[in-house]
């Protein structure tokens, strides 16, 4: 009801609890924007820290992922190269592996 929205106080103690409990979930851009500016970093200190964290263990994991990517880029390129690079002598007596007829055929 309005009245009740009116008379209620935001419960500071507890989301500030809840910013550090959830540190890993919760954005810091956002929860700065929703926190009154009174107060004190020391009391956000633990969630920046955590947040500040989280977003280094994920460029890293990110960065490590990317490095995975491109050495399996260039496995896959280096055979493609290899594979492109043999040829294959078709003869009017080769079998299709897959109908089973001979090429001299077609």
């Amino acid at each position: 009801t309005p009245e009740i929205q009116r008379t209620a106080q935001p419960d500071l103690e507890t989301a500030l609890e809840l910013l550090e409990q959830y540190a890993a979930k919760i954005s810091p851009i956002k929860a700065l924007e929703v926190l009154p500016d009174t107060v004190p970093i020391g009391r956000i200190r633990h969630f920046l820290e955590g947040s500040l964290q989280n977003q280094l263990n994920e460029r890293r994991r990110t960065q490590v992922l990317k490095g995975l990517l491109h050495a399996e880029h260039l496995q896959v390129q280096e055979q493609r190269m290899h594979y492109e690079s043999q040829s294959v002598l078709m003869t009017e007596f080769n079998i299709c592996p897959v109908c089973k007829k001979r090429f001299g055929n077609q």
